[in-house]
């Protein structure tokens, strides 16, 4: 195409792929569920079986997601992670197919299990997202991802007009309603793997105000080394004295650290008596660099690794961190709330029927979609956390008014589908915003380097919410007759999260420009060290 470089291409051309990895991930969510209940049942399986094969997914994405994280970090190499876990979403969903010829409902579980495992790699792609885009692009790059996924939910359904026709045998395995959309979901992402190899690409890492991406890796994090020795404008050699005194113990420094050898001088080479702070001599070094023990082995990993927990461990555990996270799995936790609890209170309350709730599926759906939009619009004029304050309050509003006015409501009462209804509209509205705005911010304020363990980590705080929401909302009912304690909770969550972002609001904002920050001491003995050098050339 005139005017579009073979950079911008490959750039659309992956970004496009990558949006495929979501909208084929809402395709299996409205394709696999409606069916996986009677599917169990059909192989003899209780209902327990079928509540821990809805949860076997999130579980195994609690697990893989930071490990892809991890392997982001130390690779980079996004299209490779996906290729493997799209091999999973494969065999996977090959399971779930051939779970009815062999007759065996733990098949099933162990199906959703293994499908949960390739979902992980979108942690990687999220951590791609947030080292290719700038902060002003972020929000509404995130945005139309998250809308792709919601967008599948919403087409989804129309694949099982044609799937639940099926019936038909391939070989010795019979294709009917039930096993139909595993087989079918395993064909989709053979599709994806196929983009993904071929139309994904290695893209350029854009500098965030003045930060590269590319930024440094956890050892020079955690270990700067600086010029131990200067040369001052008498031709002597200067040592400050905590330099010098940890090299005092050894007669011989001999390591090579980055390719460049330290040790005791050729005859040639020695200076005489040189002149060190507080009179410390060592007339037989010229020390260009500390020398460092070079360790080996198995402490060596040890020490690495030690480092690298520790790294993270300061970066993950700040105040802005934590309410981002806490915020992402409330939200994730009131999501599958109602997500849960509709279907039986819809039942309950309106006596709807399949095609009602399924009517009102597909409005909510679209309804999201727009407010993923509308998030993207807004992003150019309002700041993440001034969205997610409004996605707060829309939801504070929105649970309010169910716990208020249908909290105690029975099939008899006035108006209950509008109060129903209503409340449910005002709750996802402001899903997107809090969802958008929170994954966005959170990413913005992790360091580059960990971009991918962060992302993974996030995921996983995600999938917890999952498995406890619906838990939380499948077990509800037990507490009365009423909804107060089902809807009060989540209530109560999002107003305890309106609470910790108004506490924590100054700090929820991207990191400033390391260009802006004080130079560390290390920099300014580096700095000194080369000025005296300089001068005395």
């Amino acid at each position: 195409m005139p005017g579009l470089s073979i950079g911008t291409c490959k750039r659309w051309s992956t970004y496009i792929t990558m949006a495929m990895f979501f909208l084929t991930g809402g395709i299996e969510y409205s394709v696999i569920f409606p069916t996986m209940y009677n599917y169990v049942q059909e192989l003899g399986g209780e209902e327990w079986l079928y509540g821990l094969s809805l949860s076997a997914f999130s579980i195994s994405n609690l697990i893989t997601s930071p490990l892809y994280g991890i392997i982001f970090d130390k690779t980079k190499q996004t299209k490779w992670i996906v290729l493997v876990g799209n091999l999973f979403e494969i065999g996977g969903n090959f399971m779930y197919f051939a779970a009815y010829t062999v007759g065996s409902p733990y098949l099933i579980l162990a199906s959703r299990f293994v499908v949960g495992a390739g979902a992980g790699a979108g942690a990687a792609i999220f951590a791609e997202l947030a080292l290719t885009t700038s902060k002003k692009q972020r929000t509404t790059i995130y945005s139309l991802f998250l809308a792709l996924r919601q967008l599948g939910m919403v087409v989804g359904p129309a694949f099982n007009l044609f799937l639940e026709e099926a019936n038909f045998k391939v070989g010795p395995f019979p294709v009917n309603r039930l096993s139909f959309p595993g087989v079918f979901m395993a064909i989709v992402w053979i599709i994806v793997e196929i983009l993904f190899l071929f139309f994904c690409f290695r893209l350029p890492h854009v500098e965030q105000d003045g930060e590269t991406q590319n930024s440094k890796s956890v050892e020079a994090h955690t270990s700067n080394h600086n010029t131990a020795v200067t040369q001052s404008t008498n031709g002597d050699t200067t040592v400050s004295e905590d330099e010098v005194a940890p090299l005092l113990h050894t007669k011989t420094l001999s390591s090579c650290i980055n390719g460049v050898a330290y040790g005791s001088t050729s005859p040639t080479q020695r200076m005489s008596s040189p002149t060190i702070n507080h009179s410390v001599s060592v007339d037989t070094y010229i020390l260009v660099k500390p020398a460092v023990r070079e360790e080996k082995g198995c402490s060596a990993l040890v020490g690495r690794f030690r480092k690298y927990c520790m790294y993270l461990l300061s970066e993950m555990v700040r105040e802005e961190i934590i309410v981002l996270l806490a915020l992402l799995f409330v939200t994730m936790f009131n999501q599958a709330t109602i997500e849960t609890m509709f279907v039986p209170m819809a039942e309950d309350l309106l006596n709807w029927n399949e095609k009602e709730i399924s009517f009102f599926y597909s409005g909510a759906g679209f309804e999201i979609i727009l407010a993923f939009v509308l998030v993207s619009l807004l992003s150019r004029l309002l700041g993440d956390r001034w969205l997610l304050l409004i996605g707060l309050i829309f939801d504070i509003v929105g649970w309010g008014w169910l716990l208020g006015l249908v909290g105690n409501a029975t099939s008899e009462t006035p108006w209950v589908m509008w109060r129903f209804m209503i409340g449910g509209v005002i709750v996802l509205w402001g899903l997107p915003f809090a969802l958008v705005t929170g994954a966005s911010l959170y990413s913005k304020i992790l360091p580059a380097d960990i971009q991918g363990f962060g992302q993974g980590f996030r995921r996983s705080c995600f999938s917890v919410g999952a498995i406890l929401g619906a838990l939380w909302a499948g077990g509800a009912g037990s507490f009365g007759s009423t909804y107060y304690v089902l809807l009060g909770v989540p209530a109560a969550l999002y107003v305890l999260m309106l609470f910790m972002v108004l506490v924590t609001f100054v700090r929820l904002k991207e990191a400033p420009s390391k260009k802006n920050q004080p130079p560390s001491v290390d920099t300014m003995k580096t700095d000194k060290s080369s000025h005296k050098q300089n001068k005395a050339s």
